[in-house]
């Protein structure tokens, strides 16, 4: 199920907000199912005064998979709210299984370069090295905050993240113009129209020993539904669809205040 957790911790970075106005607070709630079936939920909460800004999130499993897989991740990144987006400062995640504890802090320079990085990692976490080109901002959700401020019809934006353990390149890709839409179940807001927006992720370094067999398996993009309808003037995440080895799963927003 590895696959399945890797989701949960990818989809705060897929789903965080775009980058706040002065003294904004937003919190947003999301559920994850598997063939109609929960099993997990995570929560990210933006706090940003102008200047700077930070994004946290909480996840775990749930239903079925959270009593088979338990599973639990928080992190948070903070820093200063720049152009073309934040310059994070720290990022810092600590995800829970029985297998054992990982924690893991990035500490960043202004010019986006690594001070400092300090991993706990069990023995069944060793990963190949970094090369220290790819050691450098921004973090997977200062990335996000990025990514999803510039989001708009037509727009491909590429770039590598670094988390302290691994560097992965996304792209991210939007349809040209944004549809009419009637979402499957009951969201959380009502929305008329959506914009279409693929995301990739490629490890690039950092691949963890354990997993070798599960990443040589291509997966399509996940697809990701934003809508200006919830947030005034800003695009929003909804809905993320993506593929795993154990089939479709669906990101589905449950809350928002």
């Amino acid at each position: 199920m590895t696959t399945c957790r890797a989701l949960i911790c990818l989809v705060p970075c897929l789903l965080a907000p775009v980058a706040a106005l002065p003294s904004e607070r937003i919190e947003a709630a999301y559920e994850l199912t598997w063939s109609g079936l929960e099993i997990g939920r995570f929560e990210t909460r933006l706090t940003a005064d102008g200047a700077t800004y930070r994004l946290a999130y909480a996840a775990r499993t749930t239903g079925f998979l959270g009593w088979l897989f338990p599973f639990t991740s928080i992190g948070s990144s903070e820093g200063v709210i720049a152009d073309p987006g934040p310059v994070p400062a720290r990022y810092a995640v600590e995800s829970r299984r029985r297998e054992g504890i990982n924690t893991w802090t990035v500490d960043f320079g202004p010019a986006g370069e690594v001070q400092r990085v300090d991993l706990t990692m069990p023995v069944d976490e060793e990963r190949d090295p970094v090369p220290a080109a790819l050691r450098k901002a921004p973090d997977p959700l200062a990335l996000a905050l990025r990514a999803t401020r510039s989001a708009a019809p037509g727009v491909h934006l590429e770039e590598v993240s670094f988390d302290g353990k691994r560097a992965v390149r996304f792209a991210l890709a939007c349809a040209d113009v944004e549809r009419a839409v009637a979402l499957e179940g009951e969201p959380a807001i009502a929305i008329r129209h959506v914009l279409d927006c693929t995301v990739a992720g490629e490890l690039v370094a950092g691949a963890s020993r354990r997993w070798q067999r599960d990443r040589q398996t291509e997966r399509p993009p996940a697809r990701i539904l934003l809508s200006r309808e919830i947030v005034p003037g800003r695009y929003w995440p909804v809905r993320v669809e993506a593929e795993t080895r154990f089939g479709a799963v669906v990101v589905q927003l449950t809350d928002y205040r």
